[in-house]
């Protein structure tokens, strides 16, 4: 994919983006199973390697929740001590 510039946008930033997309399309279901009880999307990014990625992505998430008009739900990062708003509300 290619930005307005004709810049290729970076597989990982697309993929939080289309991520983000897809659960809240699951939290607008109003019947069957959701996949979060609390109206949460839960986005797991494995094999962080060290402080840098993970600032990265704490700002990568952060601006997608801003793209996305979602309300910030902040919480430990469980692996870092850091701040992070990867739990978020459409």
């Amino acid at each position: 994919m290619q930005d307005e510039l004709g810049n290729f946008v970076p597989e990982g930033i697309m993929d939080a983006v289309v991520t983000a997309l897809i659960g809240a399309l699951d939290l607008q279901r109003n019947e069957g199973i959701r996949n979060s009880r609390t109206g949460s999307i839960y986005i797991v990014k494995p094999k962080m390697h060290g402080p840098d990625e993970v600032a990265f992505s704490c700002e990568l998430f952060g601006r997608v929740e801003q793209m996305l008009g979602f309300a910030k739900k902040h919480h430990q990062d469980r692996h870092y001590g850091r701040r992070t708003s990867h739990d978020v509300e459409p």
